[in-house]
């Protein structure tokens, strides 16, 4: 039997999205952060980066994150994001970087900044997700 768990998307205050998910993957205060099915609650800072949603299905979906909170309880994970962006997005946001830079204090970045570098990141994950074939 699959162990799945919902996850839902939510940005200042309006549900975007829900997934029935297998796994999840997000950038949380000290480092990268797995979530699966059973997990114990847990309420932790998103830092700026990248979520990955494993569904049901075994697809992927990719978003990305300026920050904010991740919140397991019963089985369901609710991940609030200051900002969300998803790889149809990437076409609105101007190129201003092939590399993404290193992140530095997320407390300091300027909304903008993270911002950028969130695009940069996403841009290179994708990138690399289609050479790659995964």
């Amino acid at each position: 039997m699959i162990n799945l768990f919902k996850v839902s998307l939510v940005r200042s205050g309006k549900h975007v999205l829900t997934f029935e998910a297998r796994a999840v993957r997000l950038p949380g205060y000290n480092g990268s952060m797995g979530i699966l099915a059973g997990r114990q609650s847990l309420l932790t800072i998103m830092e700026p980066g990248i979520i990955t949603i494993h569904d049901i299905a075994d697809h992927q979906h990719v978003f990305g994150t300026t920050g904010g909170f991740c919140e397991v309880v019963d089985n369901e994970t609710t991940l609030l994001c200051g900002s969300l962006f998803s790889p149809e997005d990437l076409d609105k946001e101007p190129d201003s970087s092939s590399q993404p830079n290193y992140l530095g204090d997320p407390q300091t970045m300027s909304e903008n900044e993270k911002r950028e570098y969130v695009v940069a990141l996403m841009r290179k994950h994708l990138k690399t997700s289609t050479a790659t074939g995964s």
